[in-house]
């Protein structure tokens, strides 16, 4: 009886202790500084991306209604690529946030490798959000932000290659 009884309490304690040395580690969960810092970064870098959305959006439309009034006739090819630019610095506006985001978790932990090879914002919002959500941080803002850029950008397609032909774009006589 005694022996069974060592045999079972040695088992038992055997199991505890390989969950001891073989935890598996939560890479996703950080320090509560990281909660902190990453929450002010969010608060205080959307406003400003939303700030920087707006005026690209606004120099888009300002080129577009030179091109709609025909002010500058023969800058019509250039302004269309300039309202290209002006959708690109929407996307880098956001793209700017969700690194200086990146930054602050590589403090943290080495996610340098594991980083994917993109400039597009989603990819790199699908990977970050992760630690986001294991430590319990709001990042509502950020999602909010993201579609308000997709809305803007489409926006710009919307008043700008619907409504321009190729013809109206490289038509001489503009």
């Amino acid at each position: 009886m005694i022996k069974k009884f060592i045999i079972l309490f040695l088992i038992v304690l055997l199991f505890t202790l390989s969950f001891l040395f073989f935890k598996k580690d939560d890479k996703y969960k950080l320090p509560a500084q990281y909660k902190v810092e990453i929450q002010k970064v969010i608060d205080e870098e959307v406003p400003k991306t939303k700030i920087c959305v707006d005026k690209n959006f606004l120099k888009a439309q300002n080129e577009y209604s030179k091109i709609k009034n025909h002010i500058k006739n023969e800058y019509i090819e250039e302004s269309v690529f300039i309202i290209e630019d002006c959708q690109r610095g929407i996307e880098v506006c956001e793209f700017n946030m969700i690194s200086k985001l990146l930054n602050i978790t590589q403090k943290y932990t080495d996610i340098k490798k594991e980083i994917p090879p993109t400039d597009f914002s989603g990819t790199l919002n699908d990977f970050i959000y992760p630690y986001f959500e294991r430590n319990n941080i709001n990042y509502k803002k950020l999602i909010e932000i993201g579609e308000y850029s997709i809305y803007k950008i489409n926006e710009i397609d919307n008043f700008s290659y619907i409504k321009l032909s190729e013809d109206d774009i490289y038509n001489p006589n503009n």
